[in-house]
């Protein structure tokens, strides 16, 4: 008997800390569901689950994965990820990929799963997890992002980014840049209460760049350490912005980090704007903000449905078709 619960701690099983991590996340995602709850308790409910993982990220805060290995560092490129290549690329993620390479006067390098260890040195575990499908899509893709940052003086955009215009001429001078308001500001003033949850002020990363290399390796290590430190239940409390949480916790935890972002360009605080607000009428004076030169590159979504023409009006989305001559036929 005594053997078998040691077996059984092992994935946690019996385990009162990895119980608190996994009721947290089901009273967190009740929390959510439940349209009534105000915005302060399902704030406290993500504090909660949060402190979880900041107790864990405490432990591994050194823990280092990244190796260079042999690859080449390449300059002045665009990264875009498609695991299964070009050819399977929903509309809008192929709207997005021609219009990057239609404005960009950056080399563009498009990732799929044959050109992977091409480019990045993700350690070999991981991959395997990959490979297996003990990790999804979504968190490898967030850590390749941060092992090519790590590497490349290069530029991350997720392939559902819609490029407005050529990317700054300094973007590569700066030590590090996301979606990104004023300091004080939050990314998700001003959206829908949807976008508030988790509550993510510090960054988002479907856009990324800078040359702080240290920033994105301690952010590829502490990610990696907590994917190949989880046990079999634990997997169960793995959050879907794990990557945010570290992201967040090294802000708040150490000082060189955080010290690091003090030199980013405020950027695209209105990137989310469309596919937040896809389906309002649109009224000049309430959304025309939207379109403001501050912001070069709107983030969409190929998972979402998004109508142009709402009660004989034009939408949000609508208006965004009608700027750039976009037919609705080419992205939905």
């Amino acid at each position: 008997m005594n053997n078998l619960i040691k077996k059984f701690q092992v994935f946690g099983l019996f385990s009162p800390k990895y119980y608190s991590i996994v009721l947290s996340k089901i009273e967190l995602k009740l929390a959510y569901m439940r349209k009534e709850i105000s915005q302060v308790k399902l704030k406290k409910a993500n504090e909660k689950y949060c402190h979880s993982f900041y107790k864990f990220f405490k432990k591994h805060i050194n823990d280092s994965y990244f190796k260079t290995n042999n690859v080449k560092p390449l300059k002045n490129v665009v990264f875009v990820y498609r695991d299964s290549g070009l050819e399977t690329m929903p509309k809008i993620a192929r709207l997005c990929f021609e219009r990057l390479k239609a404005v960009t006067r950056f080399e563009i390098i498009l990732i799929d799963k044959s050109n992977i260890q091409e480019y990045s040195c993700i350690d070999p575990e991981i991959l395997s997890m990959y490979r297996d499908g003990e990790i999804s899509l979504t968190m490898f893709s967030d850590i390749l992002r941060y092992n090519l940052l790590a590497i490349h003086d290069c530029i991350w955009i997720d392939s559902t980014v819609f490029l407005r215009e050529d990317f700054p001429s300094d973007i590569l001078n700066y030590d590090f840049i996301s979606p990104y308001c004023e300091k004080g500001k939050s990314l998700f003033d001003n959206k829908p209460e949807l976008y508030k949850y988790p509550d993510l002020s510090v960054s988002q990363n479907y856009f990324l760049a800078g040359k702080k290399k240290e920033i994105f390796s301690k952010w590829y290590d502490l990610t990696v350490a907590y994917l190949k430190s989880e046990t079999t239940f634990l997997k169960l409390a793995r959050p879907y912005y794990l990557t945010y949480f570290v992201f967040e916790f090294l802000n708040d935890e150490d000082i060189e980090f955080k010290k690091n972002l003090e030199n980013r360009m405020p950027s695209n605080e209105n990137a989310e704007c469309i596919e937040g607000l896809k389906d309002e009428i649109y009224d000049s004076s309430k959304y025309g903000y939207i379109f403001s030169s501050d912001t070069f590159l709107f983030k969409l979504s190929y998972k979402m449905d998004f109508k142009a023409i709402k009660n004989n009006k034009l939408t949000v989305f609508g208006k965004f078709l009608e700027t750039y001559n976009i037919s609705e036929n080419d992205v939905i």
